[in-house]
């Protein structure tokens, strides 16, 4: 299952106490995560336009923590709680990161952008781990969410061994 389909099936079977309280700081700090990996990868998408295929790809794995926020956000509001909008101060930190990454070229740009799915991971892994995470979150994180993060870290790795040094 990926994330749309998940996303779906939350409204379908939003039917009672699976869905706990919100009030759960590793919900928002997961949030602020994803919007921030948006921005980052945003910012990297622009600085390699020059280079389609790897804009392309970018733009996919993007596109994949797109679907992660959304799929967090609706989990919130199910809970009538108000999700996390945008990064916060995190996202101003990761910013003045990407602008000094590109300084350094391609490679250091890819490796904050790895640097940033790694962290994702050990959030996911963390909430693994949190009772206030309701059972199908867990199940969506070992099979979706952790997953991804592996395939986006190995993309990325992949991608800064075949750039010239």
């Amino acid at each position: 299952m990926d994330i749309k389909e998940m996303n779906t099936n939350i409204h379908k079977n939003n039917s009672g106490p699976l869905y706990q309280d919100w009030a759960n700081p590793s919900l928002d700090e997961i949030l602020r995560g994803e919007h921030s990996a948006i921005e980052t990868y945003d910012e990297c998408i622009s600085y390699m336009k020059e280079n389609k295929v790897i804009a392309d790809a970018l733009m996919e794995l993007r596109d994949s923590h797109r679907s992660a926020v959304l799929y967090w956000k609706t989990h919130a509001r199910i809970s009538d709680k108000i999700p996390q909008e945008n990064s916060g101060l995190w996202g101003v930190m990761v910013g003045g990161m990407v602008s000094l990454s590109k300084l350094g070229g391609p490679k250091a740009s890819l490796s904050l952008l790895k640097e940033g799915e790694e962290h994702g991971l050990e959030l996911y892994r963390k909430m693994l781990k949190d009772d206030n995470i309701d059972r199908q979150q867990k199940a969506d994180i070992k099979t979706v969410f952790v997953p991804n993060q592996k395939k986006h870290i190995q993309f990325l790795e992949n991608l800064i061994n075949a750039l010239p040094d």
